[in-house]
């Protein structure tokens, strides 16, 4: 969908561009502001006398492709210009719908700043979508100078667009989604889910987590169809052995500010439907995922990845109970699309940010724990059929390609089943010295259509969304 461009009446002491260089033929007013927060928006205060519907229209001559256009109706608005290129100057005007000038002026963008990933592009851009289009997704710097964790969205050259700091993040699992013009941002141990709008601007965050103290929000926000904000938090729970983390689930209404949904694992582990851990396993689940699923064969479920288990665990969404449990040693007969069987190593075996749809999981495997003396990282999708027979769609990996932490996978929108796959590089496991990328991939020929590769291992990313060029800015190149 495309962004919607709310004219925000704001009030702002930022100071004007010292570059803006405004023309005011009749009583025509126009003013130029940049964001303290982002060098890479700008934004535009318009009153013409007479009113009149217009389109502000920002080019950058160095840059053929930059065509950005935002409608101002009435001709009166305060509009926000998002995804900018930094270093780069601009020359805009306000054109009425007669089709006469009422405003010229321009700008030059402020270098970056520190801390932001350099990538390098390369691909098929007759077969790919996303080089055409954005990436949206977490990143941060390693090392023990790590530096703001932020999320990024970059063009299909490599290119940085936007941005946004979370300071209250102190790691880098920070869950980052664009749902509807809105961004869904949580997770990293503090950042409590929120909603955001590109321009900066907060319309709701969840509550503090149930245990202030503890590790707080993790791995997970997303906004659900019913347009709850969802979360995933550590908890304390207590077995046999004595305390460990458990984890709590909970969507919140940004609407009415009310708790809609809950669960707590504690009550299973009493039950003896997930095991206890204790002073020696304190973390036995590691929930890095969760997932509302409404077309779900057996009705409305909440699926979790629990990796320290390698499971994905079912929820029924109207019950809070638990019904069943999806991956190796479940008690699935795993087969290939043949029919003949599959060696157990085809399962996943470390996964991350599984996409679930109906029956059918894409799932990010990491591969740490996989049987053999072979270690590799992967992407496979797997069909679910009933309680004891799973299809291995298909699979995915390449030479040298080993992970041991993050990554994602999702859907290409528009890309005839292309898949974005997104691999952060871990600086402190083995094997080091490999650098995080991003990849589009045709699953049927197992060919790498688009790419973005760090250039540096200094950084790594969490998950990436693909994004279409629409969605995000009105630049004509990706948004005609």
């Amino acid at each position: 969908m495309p962004v919607p461009r709310a004219l925000l009446l704001l009030a702002c002491a930022c100071r004007a561009d010292p570059a803006a260089e405004v023309v005011l033929p009749r009583a025509d007013a126009v003013t130029v502001r940049p964001d303290v927060a982002n060098v890479l928006l700008r934004r535009f205060d318009v009153a013409l006398a007479p009113a009149a519907d217009a389109e502000l229209r920002c080019t950058a001559p160095t840059e053929p492709l930059e065509d950005h256009r935002l409608a101002i109706p009435g001709g009166r608005a305060t509009v926000a210009l998002l995804g900018l290129l930094p270093r780069t100057r601009y020359r805009c005007t306000v054109v009425d719908a007669a089709g006469a000038e009422r405003w010229r002026g321009a700008f030059t963008t402020d270098p970056l700043p520190d801390g932001l990933p350099t990538l390098a592009a390369s691909g098929d851009r007759d077969r790919a979508v996303t080089d055409d289009a954005y990436v949206l997704f977490t990143t941060w710097a390693l090392g023990r100078d790590a530096g703001p964790k932020r999320a990024i969205v970059v063009d299909g050259d490599g290119r940085v667009r936007w941005y946004l700091d979370l300071d209250d993040a102190s790691t880098g699992g920070i869950a980052a989604h664009l749902v509807d013009g809105l961004l869904v941002t949580g997770g990293g141990r503090g950042s409590r889910p929120a909603l955001r709008t590109l321009e900066g601007e907060l319309r709701y965050q969840v509550p503090p987590p149930a245990e202030p103290d503890g590790e707080g929000y993790h791995h997970e926000a997303q906004l659900t169809p019913e347009g709850w904000l969802l979360s995933l938090q550590a908890v304390r729970n207590e077995g046999p052995q004595g305390g460990f983390a458990g984890f709590r689930i909970e969507a919140w209404d940004p609407a009415t500010d009310a708790l809609t949904w809950s669960f707590d694992s504690q009550p299973q582990v009493d039950a003896g439907v997930l095991p206890p851990g204790g002073p020696g396993d304190y973390d036995p689940f590691h929930a890095n995922a969760v997932t509302v699923v409404d077309d779900d064969p057996d009705g409305p479920a909440v699926w979790v990845s629990l990796r320290g288990l390698g499971s994905l665990m079912r929820i029924d969404r109207a019950t809070g109970a638990v019904t069943g449990f999806f991956g190796p040693d479940r008690g699935y007969a795993l087969e290939h699309v043949d029919g003949t069987a599959a060696d157990e190593a085809e399962w996943f075996w470390g996964q991350h940010a599984p996409e679930i749809v109906g029956d059918t999981f894409t799932v990010y495997d990491n591969g740490g724990r996989r049987p053999g003396s072979r270690r590799y990282s992967r992407v496979a999708r797997y069909r679910r059929l009933g309680d004891d027979r799973a299809v291995l769609l298909w699979d995915w990996t390449e030479p040298g390609w080993y992970e041991t932490n993050f990554g994602s996978v999702a859907a290409v929108p528009d890309s005839d089943g292309h898949v974005l796959v997104g691999t952060g590089h871990c600086g402190d496991c083995d094997p080091d010295g490999d650098t995080s990328w991003v990849a589009e991939l045709d699953p049927r020929s197992g060919e790498v259509v688009w790419r973005l590769d760090f250039t540096s291992d200094g950084h790594s990313l969490y998950r990436a969304q693909p994004l279409g060029g629409c969605e995000v800015f009105a630049n004509r190149r990706t948004c005609p």
